[in-house]
């Protein structure tokens, strides 16, 4: 159970992705992982950041998507950027949501330690990434049971 106003460290497999490889995914009804981090990387791997830097984008971009991410396995969505609606959509439609820190892309970049497979490779950063991370950090706006290895930050 995730608890709101609560740092937490997330550690195993997450999507990532943006806007048009999102609205794609949701088009098809392809099955999304359980967490997914709504992020644009700059695919200039180095060894430490497979992805390069990845940082959150905004989610208010997104809250069209919400309701199909959920029906296709999305239980957590982390992204940047809050406000009353964002929040009362997310509880409407009964997903939970984190923040992660706008601007600390080359940071986020460092946590995705192997990137397991690619679609829409032609959309770029805009793609689909399925990805491993560890120590992966974000704050709970909006709480829930989700799956997955999380671990409270002190």
């Amino acid at each position: 159970m995730l608890r709101e106003k609560q740092w937490y460290s997330c550690r195993g497999v997450i999507g990532i992705t943006r806007d048009r490889g999102l609205q794609t995914i949701c088009e098809e009804g392809q099955h999304l992982p359980g967490v997914v981090f709504l992020a644009g990387p700059t695919l200039m791997a180095a060894k430490e950041a497979p992805l390069g830097s990845c940082g959150p984008t905004s989610v208010s971009r997104m809250l069209p998507f919400l309701e199909a991410m959920n029906r296709l396995g999305v239980q957590l969505v982390i992204a940047k950027g809050v406000s009353d609606g964002v929040l009362e959509t997310f509880r409407r439609i009964g997903l939970s949501y984190g923040i992660a820190v706008g601007g600390a892309g080359a940071f986020y970049g460092t946590k995705i330690k192997q990137v397991l497979s690619r679609k829409y490779e032609s959309l770029g950063a805009e793609g689909f990434f399925l990805a491993e991370v560890q120590d992966f950090p974000f704050y709970v706006c909006v709480g829930g049971d989700v799956d997955g290895y999380f671990e409270p930050i002190p």
